[in-house]
């Protein structure tokens, strides 16, 4: 895939990930795709794929970057954020939750840190040198992770029911397949991701749908 690293003169130097994201709320009664709608959610000015879904589900992109989403679930501002645990204490968002909200144990999203880097200012060969060493520090991240989702007391989480579940994983699919159609998802991206998630679960129903198949 070194190819497909590299843009111009920007390449990618690394990708390293932070965990999954979780919906973090501040009423833990919002345990329903449908209790969403109408409800204020931070949306990533960058990130057109983020508004796109939130309207879907008929709740309200609220317009945030990452220095401010946390400050906007802790004062109000917005009734849910998607966060990583890894931003619980540091964000300190144990206040936005306060006694009445939690974290739903469904991750939406997973989130990465990269490195880009313009090519031109490095030698032949530093990109890919640069990936093998962040390749190399994945056990270490992913031990950061489960010591920050180990941290987040047990009372916080919440489950969703089985039938919840589904409808939350219906809505991504549906959103993905729409937001990809629009031009803002890279095709080939998830189709990759669609056959990983299908080998580590077939029974999957969208094991059997043919969407992606002539996506190019």
């Amino acid at each position: 895939a070194a190819k497909l690293m590299v843009d111009g003169n920007y390449e990618i130097g690394g990708i390293t990930p932070l965990g999954a994201a979780y919906p973090v709320l501040n009423d833990r009664k919002v345990n329903t795709v449908e209790a969403l709608a109408g409800k204020r959610i931070a949306s990533f000015d960058y990130d057109k794929a983020q508004a796109v879904m939130i309207q879907r589900i008929g709740a309200q992109p609220i317009s945030a970057d990452i220095t401010n989403f946390s400050t906007k679930f802790n004062n109000g501002a917005v009734d849910m954020i998607a966060a990583p645990t890894l931003a619980y204490k540091p964000l300190e968002l144990y206040k936005g939750i306060g006694k009445n909200g939690a974290i739903t144990r469904f991750p939406i999203m997973i989130l990465t840190y990269q490195v880009v880097l313009n090519k031109t200012k490095f030698p032949d060969g530093f990109g890919e040198k640069s990936r093998e060493y962040w390749s190399s520090q994945f056990d270490r991240s992913m031990q950061l992770i489960k010591q920050a989702d180990a941290s987040i007391p047990p009372a916080t989480w919440m489950e969703l029911s089985s039938e919840n579940s589904y409808k939350y994983t219906l809505m991504l699919r549906e959103s993905r397949i729409d937001i990809a159609q629009k031009g803002l998802y890279d095709k080939r991206g998830l189709k990759v991701i669609k056959k990983i998630r299908c080998n580590v679960n077939p029974a999957d129903p969208e094991c059997t749908t043919k969407s992606e198949e002539d996506w190019k």
